[in-house]
């Protein structure tokens, strides 16, 4: 096991079932490992979010290259291991897989309104307000057409939502607490798989996955010659 005080209790707060109680705090573990492990998942949350926007980009092909946003990412994933610490005499995984396993709680999908939906969403908004704003001085038919008002574009604006088009999907940041929570529950997922394990089935297991992914490597760069040697014109010998 880690003697960090960090890795110790991430291991701890997996087993409190309160979100909040569950988290990395100043009181558990010290203002000073507090400040490093907070400023660490600070830097991530932010580089985390840019490289995994930069992938979609890259799939897309709005991006060809991504290798600045995935650098940066790289250095704020090992800079959070690092305070981990190791576990069972090696750290814990650093491979691009690893990362992308944490990387991904710093972004998130959400659903904006457009259209009608949004001008619908608009015009209720102004009627909560105005009714929010209601005071003994108002006549009872005021208030309770302004009600009415209220119901109808409710309900309006849901089935508004109902219709393709009414709303539109992008990708956001997603809140700190949110990413620190499913980052730290992750890590200590991966503490408590590799406390199981000897140190000599450790380095085993990263041995064969580095052998794995040099033979993928391999495989995609002969595919890729394989192609280009297809596609090459035919030489014709002159008579």
């Amino acid at each position: 096991m880690s003697n960090t005080i960090i890795a110790n209790a991430l291991v701890h707060n997996f087993t409190i079932k309160d979100k909040k109680e569950s988290r990395i705090n100043g009181g558990l573990v010290g203002v000073e490992a507090y400040g490093q492990w907070k400023s660490a998942l600070e830097v991530a949350h932010e580089a985390f979010y840019k490289y995994e926007r930069s992938k979609l980009s890259l799939a897309n092909g709005t991006v060809k290259d991504i290798n600045a946003e995935k650098k940066n990412a790289v250095a704020a994933f090992k800079s959070i291991l690092a305070l981990v610490g190791e576990v069972n005499g090696v750290s814990l995984e650093t491979s691009v897989e690893a990362m992308d396993s944490v990387s991904k709680y710093a972004i998130k999908d959400v659903e904006k309104l457009a259209g009608k939906a949004l001008t619908l969403k608009s015009e209720l908004d102004n009627l909560r307000t105005q009714l929010n704003n209601v005071h003994n001085g108002m006549s009872e038919d005021y208030v309770s057409n302004l009600e009415k008002q209220y119901e109808a574009k409710a309900e309006e604006l849901r089935l508004e939502k109902k219709k393709q088009g009414s709303a539109v999907k992008s990708t956001t940041i997603t809140s700190y607490a949110a990413f620190a929570s499913g980052l730290e529950t992750r890590l200590a997922k991966a503490i408590e798989k590799q406390d199981a394990q000897s140190y000599e089935e450790i380095v085993a297991e990263r041995e064969a996955k580095k052998a794995a992914n040099r033979a993928k490597a391999k495989a995609r760069r002969d595919a890729n010659k394989s192609a280009k040697t297809s596609n090459k014109p035919v030489e014709t010998v002159a008579a």
